[in-house]
């Protein structure tokens, strides 16, 4: 296999399953027996570098450049195949064991406990919030400040997401705004129809009542002078 101005050459005398996938012209990534993974460039052939935890089965380098790899406890991918990021992390628990595209862009994904899997994309994410907490089926309203997705429910209140799609602990009070049918942002803050804003400064949320509540609100609209 040549590696840059080098070659690079495997001994298969003793029948060890071996599975290679370049990256670019000058490194790549090595799976051996056990799901044993390597990185590897055309400066460093006698001394490949571990780069994942997970025992591996496939590795796949798709048309965008992302770097796929099926491991016993689920799906990672490297954007870009930048193996010195963090991957995402995807059918966690699942033991993942290929993986491709197809024409349109969809993927097509084989599990050992699940069979087949058509994933049209993974930008899409679900997001459930532990229901100990709240009772994430009964959501009727969405906003958005600055770093957070905020949404408000029937009867448990607001939670946050941040950027990174984590539930934020940042925002105080969140079980006090109740049934909040819409919100409405305007800069850093949201008004909701539960009669309360919800204010972002400096990554942090706070919620705060506005105005004698006499009615629950169905909607909220702002007015030309503000």
């Amino acid at each position: 296999m040549q590696i840059g101005d080098r070659q690079l050459f495997f001994n298969r005398e003793f029948q060890i399953s071996i599975d290679v996938v370049l990256i670019d012209s000058t490194s790549g990534v090595v799976n051996f027996d056990g799901g044993r993974s390597r990185y590897f460039t055309k400066d460093s052939l006698s001394s490949f570098q571990p780069f994942t935890e997970f025992n591996v089965h496939n590795f796949f380098l798709d048309p965008k450049h992302y770097l796929w790899l099926c491991t016993m406890d689920g799906l990672l991918l490297y954007e870009n195949a930048n193996l010195r990021l963090p991957p995402r992390h995807f059918f966690k628990g699942l033991e993942v064991t290929s993986i491709l595209t197809d024409r349109e862009g969809s993927y097509w994904m084989t599990s050992r406990e699940q069979g087949v899997f058509w994933i049209p994309s993974f930008d899409f994410q679900s997001l459930l919030r532990p229901e100990q907490v709240l009772d994430a089926r009964r959501v009727l309203s969405i906003g958005k400040l600055p770093y957070f997705l905020v949404f408000g429910t029937a009867n448990d209140g607001v939670f946050a997401i941040d950027q990174e799609f984590n539930f934020s602990t940042k925002l105080k009070s969140w079980n006090q705004v109740k049934n909040t049918k819409q919100m409405y942002p305007l800069r850093n803050t949201i008004y909701t129809s539960s009669f309360h804003s919800i204010k972002e400064v400096v990554g942090e949320l706070s919620v705060s009542e506005i105005g004698q509540r006499v009615h629950n609100g169905s909607f909220i609209k702002e007015l030309k002078n503000g």
